[in-house]
């Protein structure tokens, strides 16, 4: 028999909620992978002889449980995805003569002037014509 959780996330996909299906998802790996911490501290504190109850823990978990209540979440650095998104809106390179003089780094005036007629650009070849 299927678990409740099991069972809500296939309700979530078969009702065209797929965002839900994630959330719940992501809920259930988390409870599980919750539960196997929680289990292989038990068995490591067993191991080594450890009686759970006689630690700090419980009181370290009820602070790391109180910290950030009523407070605001902290700034969270850029992911990868924004960063790569940001790369794609912004120029990578300006032209030389977008610059100012401030900016322009110190090359010979033959490289800063636009081409003429005595000097025409070179268009690449085409690589796909026979």
């Amino acid at each position: 028999m299927p678990s409740e959780i099991a069972q809500t996330i296939v309700n979530h996909i078969f009702s065209d909620e797929k965002a839900k299906a994630i959330d719940a998802s992501k809920d259930a790996f988390t409870a599980s992978a919750y539960d196997a911490v929680e289990a292989k501290k038990l068995e490591f504190a067993k191991e080594w002889g450890f009686d759970p109850n006689a630690t700090g823990q419980k009181d370290a978990d009820d602070i790391a449980n109180k910290i950030n209540d009523g407070q605001e979440a902290p700034e969270l650095s850029p992911t990868a995805g924004e960063i790569a998104q940001q790369e794609t809106d912004e120029p990578k390179f300006k032209d030389i003569q977008d610059l100012t003089p401030e900016e322009q780094p110190d090359v010979p005036a033959s490289w800063k002037s636009k081409p003429t007629e005595e000097q025409p650009v070179e268009e690449p070849k085409n690589e796909t014509d026979s």
